[in-house]
């Protein structure tokens, strides 16, 4: 997955599909949902441990971050990575989410321009991506929920579209 994905199915949809059970958030459809935006994320609240279906901004914050605003936010992480490196390991090992996307977006460079190719199911169904997630606190003592989404080598009929 790359940088930019859709999510345009509702909430109601998302939270019967993962069965969770809080309210649901105000989350509009999109079609462009682009790393820093918030999106819909399926993950077990913290202090319950239930399945909830959030809105949590797309950038994940070190846990050793003292400026969050000024701090890189990576969007996506090798998935081989993700356990051995300081910057991932803890959230990838204790803290797991769900991206929920109806497809997410590959680019071709021909002579000059960008083409965007979506890739999504055959069945129209969403891709659940396994994520993570991490909590930075802000200096007013709100915990704000970040994701970080991981990544692989594209699969061979994707490699003559994918960057990574």
């Amino acid at each position: 997955m790359c940088g930019h994905y859709a999510s345009a199915q509702p909430p109601e949809f998302i939270a019967r599909l993962f069965r969770t059970v809080n309210a649901l958030p105000n989350a509009a459809p999109s079609w462009n949902i682009a790393p820093s935006q918030s999106a819909m994320v399926v993950r077990r609240h913290p202090a319950t441990g239930e399945r909830h279906l959030d809105l949590l901004q797309w950038g994940l914050v070190p846990h050793w971050t003292k400026d969050p605003p000024k701090t890189k936010h990576p969007v996506n992480a090798r998935a081989e990575a993700g356990a051995t490196s300081g910057m991932f390991r803890g959230a990838f090992a204790q803290l797991r989410c769900l991206v929920s996307a109806d497809a997410f977006y590959e680019w071709k460079v021909p002579e000059g321009s960008t083409q965007p190719y979506a890739i999504a199911r055959h069945d129209g169904q969403p891709m659940a991506n396994p994520s993570s997630q991490s909590s930075p606190a802000k200096a007013s003592g709100d915990v704000k929920w970040i994701a970080c989404i991981p990544s692989k080598a594209a699969a061979a009929a994707l490699v003559a579209l994918s960057s990574i």
